[in-house]
């Protein structure tokens, strides 16, 4: 894998019937898991968060209550 950034992008494409076989899941596997392990060979970590954890912060509810006045 080279380091150029038009490799980590996500290619779009119509699926087929092919991607849904175990075969082919067993090679999407393959590669996900050589990629984990080139990332890792080459110094990075993998941080494992909490189920509960989220990127955005709380949001404060908006007060205009449907716009309709109580």
């Amino acid at each position: 894998m080279s380091d150029d950034i038009e490799d980590d992008v996500v290619e779009y494409r119509s699926y087929s019937v092919e991607d849904h076989t175990v075969a082919s899941r067993q090679r999407i596997r393959n590669q996900l898991n050589a990629e984990i392990a080139e990332f890792l060979a080459r110094g990075g970590k993998i941080q494992v968060l909490d189920p509960n954890v989220v990127a955005e912060p709380p949001q404060v509810p908006a007060n205009d209550y449907n716009r309709l006045p109580l």
